[in-house]
């Protein structure tokens, strides 16, 4: 019997969470052929077409796909850290779990107006499951890990060429990216800094 499920993010990014979709899809397709998974981003943030040449790059687009709605039936969806959707699937009557992959406090206050249709929430780590315990005793029941984890033993696309890094010789003067402490940005501007080069 096939199973739908899909994954729901608010941006697609090239950050870890679409690396994760990437993992799961891959596992999916090794040991579970059965589940078809679809992957909603509410917006594009960059990373949509990179994600989409990702799918059919690892073979995955046969059990695989991206959506531009929820409006399929699916046996279960994953909303990380996607809490704008809680309505409509709650007004779907949609079976779905969150999943909390935020680090950041702030971004992660809601899961104190977790409505009651949500059947769990998932961590990426038992250390994470633990924090959100902590903060939301409330939710301890429903807390459950669902590790990240990187496929070793899944067979996968290898690149043809080796890394190479870049080949400039002056102090680079722009930095493109997040810069908040969770980056660890005294690393990099220690690293642009002359007197730590070796």
């Amino acid at each position: 019997m096939k199973t739908n499920i899909c994954f729901a993010y608010p941006w697609a990014t090239f950050g870890g969470c679409e690396r994760v979709f990437i993992n799961r899809a891959m596992a999916f397709k090794q040991y579970l052929p059965e589940v078809h998974v679809d992957f909603f981003f509410s917006s594009d943030a960059g990373g949509l077409k990179s994600f989409a040449n990702a799918l059919k790059k690892y073979g995955l687009d046969s059990t695989s796909s991206i959506v531009t709605s929820l409006d399929r039936n699916y046996d279960l969806i994953s909303l990380v850290d996607c809490p704008q959707l809680f309505d409509k699937l709650n007004s779907m009557k949609q079976r779905y779990i969150v999943e909390c992959h935020t680090d950041y406090i702030q971004n992660r206050q809601y899961l104190s107006a977790l409505p009651e249709s949500c059947s769990a929430v998932a961590a990426p780590s038992s250390r994470f499951s633990s924090r959100l315990k902590k903060e939301f005793p409330n939710l301890r029941p429903l807390i459950l890990d669902l590790r990240n984890f990187v496929p070793w033993d899944i067979e996968s696309y290898h690149c043809t060429h080796g890394s190479s890094l870049p080949g400039w010789t002056r102090r680079p003067i722009l930095f493109f990216g997040r810069m908040d402490k969770l980056k660890d940005p005294i690393t990099l501007l220690d690293a642009l800094d002359r007197k730590s080069v070796v």
